[in-house]
């Protein structure tokens, strides 16, 4: 008796090994399969809120770093939906105090490390 692919010496761990080798084979070509150009995927109707911008300011703060009024005014300046900081100690979440006026959903995690 010959196993799939035709290898001379059989055995029942050589057939296991071939049979879940091409289950594997099957199954990834199957998930896969979505992101091929074979894939008709469904059309989605357009919707004017998904096409709005978000503006984000991401800012690393060295804890040595005490120029609080420069950030501020950059904030200020483009005005961005979310602002994310890091690094930042207790003085720069004291300093930062003032965005919570225009930022009313905010989370605080401090530390005095880098």
């Amino acid at each position: 008796m010959r196993s799939f692919f035709f290898l001379e010496n059989f055995s029942i761990s050589i057939w296991l090994l071939q049979f879940l080798t091409t289950n594997s084979v099957i199954i990834h070509a199957s998930l896969l399969f979505k992101y091929t150009s074979f894939y008709t995927s469904i059309k989605k109707e357009h919707c004017e809120l998904s096409s709005q911008m978000v503006s984000i300011i991401s800012a690393n703060e060295f804890y040595n770093n005490k120029h609080y009024d420069v950030f501020l005014k950059l904030i200020d300046k483009h005005n961005p939906d979310i602002t994310l900081t890091m690094d930042s100690d207790q003085n720069w979440e004291k300093a930062l105090e003032v965005l919570e006026v225009g930022y009313k959903y905010n989370v605080k995690v401090s530390l005095d490390n880098t």
